[in-house]
C-alpha cells in the first residue's frame, strides 16, 4: 500500500495534501475528481495513513510499518471507511448513508483521525446526497470525508461547495506502460494498452487481460482488409462480424484508430520509437504509401464512428459507413 510519496503522476495533488498535512490544516472534505484509474482511491487510502501513522517521518510520509499503517494497508483499520455504489441500479443508497452516519456519532476508534471515503460519489441517490450533506455541513470531530468522482458536476452543487477540490490528471502513456511491466505485462502489450487506456490505469490493465489485446487486433485486421477490398460483401461482412460482438466495438475502434495514427505517423517520418505498433513497421510502411494526411482523416473518421455507436446510432449501418468512408478517404 502506497504513502503519498509514492503516489505516480499526481504531483500538483499530492503537493496541496502535503501542504495541508505539514500545516496541520486538513480540510473536513475534499472531493478527488478527475478520470477513473489515475490514482484517487490511492491517494484517498495514503492521505488516512498520513494522519494514522503513529511514526511518521514529518508531518505526511507514513512509515509503513506501524500497526496503523498495518490495518489500513489490510484493510482492517475500523477508522477508515468506505461508502460504495451497490445494488442493481449501481448507486448509493441512502440506508447506506443512513448507516454511515450512524457510525460517525461514536469517536474514531483507535485512530488520530477518521477518514470515509465515498467511492464514486456521483451515485450518490438525490435522498443519499441531501442525507449527506447535514452531515458535510456539521462534521464530527477528527473525521475527514474523501469523495472521488470521475464526473463532479453529478454532484449537488451544495455537496461540491462543502468540499476542497482536488484535480486528478491522467497519467502519461510511459508512466502506465511502467507500471504495466512492473506488474508482469509484457512490454509490447504495455505500450498499446497505455496508449488506448487515456490515461487510466484501470482502463489499460482491462486490455491486458487474457487475450484481449491479440482479439482486437484481429478484429481491426479483418476491418483493415475490408477498407483495402472491393464490392460489398466484405463490407457487410465485417461489419456484422464485430456489430455481433456489442462490448469489442468500441474498443476495437480505438486500436483501429491507433493504428491509422502510427501508420500517419510513420508516414509523416516519426521515429520508430514513438510508434506504439513500432513491431509492424513493415505493415505500417505499406499503410504509410497513402500519405499521413489521408491516414489521419481515416483515424478520425473511425473515432467518428465509435462516437455514432455510443450515441446509440446502429452499430451495423455505422460500421458499414465508416469502411466505405475509409476507402474513399
Amino acid at each position: 500500500m502506497r504513502g503519498l510519496h509514492e503516489v505516480l503522476g499526481q504531483d500538483r495533488a499530492i503537493a496541496l495534501l502535503r501542504r495541508a498535512l505539514a500545516a496541520g490544516k486538513v480540510p473536513h472534505a475534499y472531493l478527488f475528481a478527475g478520470p477513473s484509474g489515475v490514482g484517487k482511491r490511492t491517494a484517498a487510502v495514503a492521505l488516512a495513513r498520513a494522519l494514522n501513522c503513529e511514526r511518521a517521518q514529518g508531518a505526511w510520509i507514513a512509515c509503513g510499518s506501524c500497526t496503523a499503517c498495518e490495518k489500513i494497508a489490510s484493510g482492517n483499520h475500523p477508522d477508515l471507511l468506505f461508502v460504495r455504489p451497490s445494488g442493481a441500479g449501481n448507486f448509493i443508497a441512502v440506508g447506506d448513508v443512513r448507516e454511515l452516519i450512524a457510525r460517525l456519532s461514536f469517536a474514531p476508534h483507535e485512530g488520530s483521525a477518521r477518514v470515509v471515503v465515498v467511492e464514486d460519489a456521483d451515485r450518490l441517490r438525490p435522498e443519499s446526497a441531501n442525507a449527506f450533506l447535514k452531515t458535510l455541513e456539521e462534521p464530527p470531530l477528527r473525521t475527514h470525508f474523501v469523495l472521488i468522482t470521475a464526473s463532479p458536476d453529478a454532484l449537488l452543487v451544495t455537496i461540491r461547495s462543502r468540499c476542497q477540490r482536488v484535480g486528478f490528471l491522467p497519467l502519461s502513456a510511459s508512466l502506465v506502460t511502467e507500471i504495466l511491466t512492473a506488474s508482469g505485462t509484457a512490454p509490447e502489450t504495455a505500450r498499446t494498452a497505455a496508449a488506448l487506456g487515456g490515461g487510466s490505469v484501470s482502463r489499460a490493465m482491462e486490455y491486458c487481460q487474457e487475450d484481449a489485446l491479440e482479439r482486437r487486433h484481429k478484429r481491426a485486421a479483418v476491418l483493415r482488409d475490408a477498407v483495402r477490398g472491393k464490392g460489398i460483401q466484405g463490407v457487410i461482412h465485417a461489419a456484422t462480424e464485430l456489430a455481433a460482438e456489442k462490448e469489442e466495438i468500441a474498443p476495437t475502434l480505438e486500436l483501429l484508430a491507433l493504428w491509422y495514427r502510427d501508420a500517419a505517423g510513420w508516414a509523416a517520418g516519426l521515429p520508430k520509437d514513438l510508434l506504439v505498433h513500432r513491431d509492424q513497421v513493415a505493415e505500417l510502411g505499406r499503410e504509410a504509401a497513402s500519405g499521413a494526411a489521408r491516414l489521419a482523416k481515416r483515424a478520425s473518421v473511425v473515432l467518428e464512428a465509435q462516437a455514432a455507436i455510443l450515441g446509440f446510432a446502429s452499430p451495423q449501418l455505422a460500421l458499414e459507413q465508416m469502411i466505405l468512408a475509409l476507402r474513399e478517404g
